[in-house]
């Protein structure tokens, strides 16, 4: 590890052909940073965007990445990202002001020595190991006593030289506000007390078999769910990114699928001298609660003229970085900023691989009723085992492939059968007329003729 590097240029058409080897795993490969506007099919994510990769089945990612940049690839099913699937994936600008040849690529992963990822998910391991005991740099790292090979760039002096780090760990008039909550209320891994589940199929080709009710889920409450943010065709999106109440423990890197966003404003708490954190009281949790005591499911604005963004202190509007990932604070928000002009199902998550599958995710549903268009013909449909999956996506929401229901399906399976049977039938006839033909004709010929 990690993977071979990918490297074309911006607004180039690319399509990678993904294999599984693996003999019991399934796959997919998400293409972390790119925007896959026009190819919302491509994303990546297994049961969102398609069907996971079985062992054995190979699948064709094609699109077109518009930005050069520094990107990378990673598996995006359970924890293979952890144990190794990524790798760099490297958009050139057609002018880019340092030759390829001058450019190197770095990798930064963290590494436990002692346990794999998936043990550190589900074994019963003390705390005090689970932490990372050193950090890889393409996949080299040394520990101890274990002094393996590190990685080595050879560069000479006055050479202008570009390394490329990679961490591995049009205006609308409407806008929508959403506040999210990112923590473990009740002991919950959950965005807003919603606890994701996984869809068992496709949610961007097979909406009407994803159930996306979270209505179990209170202001105080946590519920499993495959919770479901809809978007809006061609609005602003203000999202109050927020790490508080009863959940909250640690920060959290939160990525978003399919955008890039503007970050208008990042508060963090106070931090006293003594290492005492003070939460901020921009946000109010709850109508009866003080924050300190609430899960913080169903946040405000304490002061509500904030509900129009420009007016909230300190807001960057003018020239606000972009990014795709970015760390909520223990004890802060961050405001983001997309317009909804990328048809889709896109997913957004923890990227702490524990907390996303545990359930610190949700499906961004962006104007799914024009993303038909872009999905391709023959995509790969899958189906539920469970017969109580039902409902739609959202009210707008159409099947994009046909599928079977089940008694369709048992209609098929009973004619099936019925024609195998009728064959092997007609077989066994024509194997018995030829056997009786033959042995007529032998006798026939053993007869001794007259005189």
């Amino acid at each position: 590890m990690p993977g071979p590097s990918i490297i074309i240029y911006e607004n180039q058409k690319i399509t990678i052909l993904v294999k599984n080897h693996m003999i019991n795993e399934a796959v997919t490969i998400h293409w972390h940073g790119i925007d896959q506007l026009g190819w919302p099919a491509m994303d990546g994510v297994a049961f969102v965007s398609q069907c996971p990769i079985l062992p054995g089945q190979t699948f064709n990612y094609t699109f077109q990445p518009r930005f050069g940049g520094s990107y990378w690839y990673h598996s995006h099913v359970g924890n293979q990202r952890d144990m190794g699937l990524y790798g760099a994936f490297i958009v050139l600008r057609k002018r880019d002001p340092i030759p390829l040849e001058f450019q190197h690529i770095v990798q930064i992963q963290e590494w436990n020595h002692l346990y794999n990822a998936m043990d550190l998910l589900y074994a019963n391991v003390k705390d005090e190991v689970k932490s990372p005991n050193s950090i890889l740099i393409n996949g080299r790292g040394e520990l101890k006593d274990n002094l393996a090979p590190l990685q080595i760039f050879h560069v000479k002096k006055g050479d202008r030289c570009l390394f490329r780090l990679i961490g591995t760990s049009q205006e609308s008039t409407e806008t929508a506000l959403h506040f999210l909550n990112f923590g473990f209320p009740k002991g919950d891994s959950s965005i807003n007390g919603r606890i994701f589940r996984w869809p068992t199929v496709s949610a961007l080709t097979q909406p009407s078999e994803v159930d996306t009710d979270c209505s179990k889920c209170t202001d105080e409450n946590t519920c499993h769910c495959s919770h479901s943010l809809n978007l809006k065709n061609g609005s602003d999106i203000i999202m109050v990114l927020l790490n508080l109440g009863t959940g909250a423990t640690i920060s959290h890197p939160i990525h978003m699928h399919g955008h890039t966003y503007k970050v208008l404003k990042m508060e963090f708490p106070e931090v006293s001298t003594d290492g005492n954190f003070t939460f901020t009281e921009d946000i109010e949790c709850s109508n009866t609660l003080p924050n300190i005591k609430s899960s913080c499911n169903n946040a405000r604005w304490r002061n509500s003229s904030w509900n129009d963004y420009n007016t909230i202190p300190g807001i960057n509007t003018i020239d606000a970085v972009r990014k795709d990932t970015i760390v909520v604070p223990y004890g802060g928000y961050v405001i983001i900023k997309i317009n909804a002009a990328n048809p889709g199902v896109w997913f957004m998550h923890c990227h702490i691989d524990k907390h996303m599958v545990e359930g610190m995710a949700l499906m961004l549903n962006e104007s799914f009723e024009q993303s038909r268009r872009d999905i391709p013909n023959g995509l790969p449909t899958c189906h539920s085992y469970l017969t109580e999956m039902s409902g739609k996506l959202s009210a707008t929401s159409s099947p994009q492939t046909i599928y079977t229901t089940d008694s369709t399906t048992h209609v098929l399976y009973a004619v099936v059968g019925i024609m195998t049977v009728a064959v092997l039938l007609l077989f066994g006839y024509i194997i018995w007329k030829r056997r009786t033909t033959s042995i007529a004709s032998n006798n026939m010929e053993m007869q001794p003729t007259s005189t």
